[in-house]
């Protein structure tokens, strides 16, 4: 399995590629500010030339803006 992971927290990517990485996994982690365009442009451009593609995407940010996806923007 090829994993990326992306968090806020150094520390906490650490320990999660260190635990996938213990389990066989092929891994990388990103530190990732999901409220910043260019860490998100950051973070998919090192996952396209790492492993070539995405097959599975899992996004857990918890980030609120007070309206829908729909109606927000990046401002």
């Amino acid at each position: 399995m090829k994993i990326v992971l992306a968090d806020i927290e150094q520390s906490d990517l650490i320990q999660a590629e260190n635990y996938f990485g213990a389990e066989g996994a092929d891994v990388i982690s990103i530190v990732t500010d999901v409220s910043k365009a260019n860490d998100l442009e950051a973070l998919a451009q090192k996952t396209l030339d790492s492993f070539g593609g995405i097959h599975l995407l899992f996004s857990n940010a918890g980030v609120a803006a007070g309206s829908t996806i729909l109606e927000s923007t990046l401002a």
